[in-house]
């Protein structure tokens, strides 16, 4: 399921179904944030007997998954460090579901993700080094919750920045701004495994 999933995100973005794409994942992050994260909520009420009536834990509930999904999807005008909190508390929640299998279960799907993320990245065939070459092209859209981005210090370089030259007219202006694209390899899948958890879960 997973690796379907994968393969399906980086079709819709190579065919630029940005409309489809860009919904999809809003709505799986707004179940995950809302649903999955609701249940790590109520079992933390229930562990530490927290007084909370019905009304106000919907409404957090509520608030945490829309403010979630802005802060992944939309980001203007939200903090870099509001992103990563939510990006981290993503991959927590989708994690602690993994709390629901016995141990057996729980370390071969730790294992195969594992060696899966791999082959999605480093491979040449892989879905994740396809959807980061597609991404690192002039034209592409931009699309935000597919890849982490590092935040680096001014003047600091990583690998896979792409840097167009700016090209100056007869009278040597510079007629195009320079052009930096810099995406770090590393794999955002939080999606993806989210949605191949909410629907094993039966949410």
């Amino acid at each position: 399921v997973i690796g379907g999933m994968t393969f399906l995100l980086v079709l819709l973005y190579k065919y630029r179904c940005m409309k489809f794409l860009m919904g999809y994942m809003c709505l799986a992050s707004t179940v995950l944030l809302g649903f999955l994260g609701g249940q790590m909520f109520y079992v933390a009420i229930n562990k530490y007997q927290l007084a909370i009536d019905n009304i106000s834990f919907y409404f957090t509930m509520y608030n945490f998954a829309v403010v979630g999904t802005l802060a992944v999807f939309y980001e203007k005008g939200i903090s870099k460090y509001i992103n990563q909190a939510y990006l981290i508390a993503t991959s927590v929640i989708v994690a602690w579901q993994l709390s629901y299998f016995n141990d057996w279960m729980a370390w071969a799907l730790l294992i195969m993700l594992a060696l899966y993320d791999l082959f999605a990245v480093l491979t040449p065939c892989g879905p994740l080094k396809a959807l980061v070459n597609l991404m690192q092209k002039d034209d592409a859209p931009e699309m935000p919750g597919l890849l982490y981005e590092a935040q680096l210090p001014e003047g600091a370089t990583r690998p896979g920045r792409r840097v167009r030259k700016n090209r100056a007219d007869q009278n040597g202006n510079p007629t195009e701004a320079e052009d930096e694209r810099a995406i770090n390899a590393t794999s955002n899948l939080h999606v993806s495994y989210a949605i191949s958890g909410v629907s094993e879960n039966g949410v």
